[in-house]
């Protein structure tokens, strides 16, 4: 564990730690009258860290019962609360506690007036590095659960003070129900009766740790003991404080606040935005569907009348195909054929008209050529002079004018028949 000085602070004095077990000395009196020699010591060691412990008579811990709060409404209250501090001056710190459903506000203020604000701001003012305000009945309670089961409803701390008198403070789990300096059992007994007026079960399922040293229970019931100096350990061994000052600026904390309330506004904007957006969103899925559902009807309704006549449909769409395609003049047609065969040495053996969607034209004819090498030339030509009278048709051989075999190697024919060609044409 790293090494600490640890300032502990009571209403009549204190006492000065380098190490939980190390006391370097006690000191009574007013600030005015002993910081002068606590610095002192300090000073000589500015790299060791400084943490104040404070176990003061006149508690600044208050706990409020809050009603059935939503948790705006708390945050609100807590709000208006540290407004409220920040207007008397001083330090403050506030969390929020639940126990058994309800919630409670922890708080602690320190306000300009007190003793405590100027061993605060003093210890800020050293060089060494400070550890923080820990409040010792606060931080009992999480001693008192390392050693006490978890499970037992009350328990309490009895500890030694600064002087002779006993300390002893009492916790219903989470909550701490009273803090009180005694001087003996006798003064213990009152503060029981009258909590016991709240808590009517308290002396029957009240545990107790017990830090000083003496043969019998306080009250004559039974109690665990351990050493102070382990709960000294406890205190500076721990991290954070249960319940944490804030020590910076107030004109800082009003930044940061207003900052926090800008912040809120925009999420506010943007849920405002973000939840008109979901809404159409919304509201065009519903129309898309509304939109569907009327194409599917639609559909189904053009399907019911067209099966009520498709027959007749049918034929109509038929004589209208045909009709359509007695609409065009062949003439055309017949005059690029015309051009195609004028001047060629062939002889047209039949020519076959056929038109539906598409016109096909096929023809059949003989070439007057038998020298193998001259009829491919011809062909060929005939070929290329198809393609130029009709660009846009589609040209195929159906037989060509040469026998020849699926290599395409040219023979002579074996008798004096003339060669044979056959074309199709397709028009769009």
């Amino acid at each position: 564990m790293q090494e600490k000085y640890l300032l502990y602070l009571t209403e009549d004095g204190g006492a000065l730690y380098k190490e939980p077990s190390q006391k370097l000395f006690d000191f009574e009196g007013k600030f005015e009258a002993q910081h002068i020699r606590v610095q002192d010591l300090l000073v000589r060691t500015p790299h060791i860290p400084l943490r104040l412990l404070i176990d003061n008579r006149h508690q600044e811990i208050r706990e409020e019962k809050l009603p059935s709060l939503y948790f705006w409404d708390r945050l609100s209250f807590l709000f208006h609360k540290r407004r409220e501090w920040s207007n008397e001056g001083g330090f403050s710190g506030a969390h929020f506690l639940k126990e058994n459903k309800n919630m409670y506000l922890r708080y602690v203020h320190i306000p300009s007036s007190s003793p405590l604000m100027t061993w605060i701001l003093w210890t800020q003012a050293l060089p060494n590095p400070f550890h923080g305000v820990f409040f010792v009945p606060l931080e009992a309670g999480q001693f008192l659960k390392r050693h006490l089961s978890s499970a037992q409803d009350y328990q309490m701390l009895i500890y030694p003070g600064h002087l002779s008198e006993k300390r002893y403070v009492i916790f219903k789990k989470s909550r701490l129900l009273l803090f009180r300096v005694s001087q003996g059992d006798e003064d213990l007994r009152p503060s029981l009766h009258f909590l016991s007026r709240t808590y009517p079960d308290i002396h029957e399922k009240l545990h107790i740790l017990s830090l000083i040293k003496e043969t019998p229970g306080p009250l004559g019931l039974d109690s665990t003991r351990v050493t102070f100096e382990e709960f000294l350990h406890f205190l500076s061994s721990i991290k954070r404080p249960s319940l944490a000052l804030n020590l910076k600026p107030q004109n800082i904390l009003w930044i940061r606040r207003v900052g926090c309330v800008g912040l809120l506004g925009i999420f506010l904007l943007v849920g405002v935005h973000v939840y008109q957006g979901v809404k159409d969103k919304n509201r065009a899925l519903s129309f898309l569907l509304e939109t569907k559902r009327l194409k599917d009807q639609e559909r189904h309704l053009l399907s019911q009348n067209l099966k009520k006549d498709v027959h007749s449909l049918r034929r109509a769409l038929d004589n209208y195909a045909y009709i359509k395609t007695q609409t065009i003049s062949p003439l055309k047609t017949i005059g690029q054929l015309f051009r195609l065969v004028e001047n060629r040495e062939i002889r047209l053996l039949s020519l076959k008209w056929h038109h539906e969607k598409k016109l096909e034209i096929l023809i059949s004819f003989y070439m007057k050529e038998m020298i193998p090498k001259r009829l491919a030339e011809r062909f060929e030509e005939f070929l290329m002079s198809c393609g130029k009278v009709f660009p846009k048709g589609k040209i195929t051989v159906m037989e060509a004018p040469f026998n020849s075999s699926s290599h395409e190697i040219f023979k002579y024919p074996t008798d004096a028949t003339l060669p044979k060609a056959t074309i199709k044409i397709v028009l769009p």
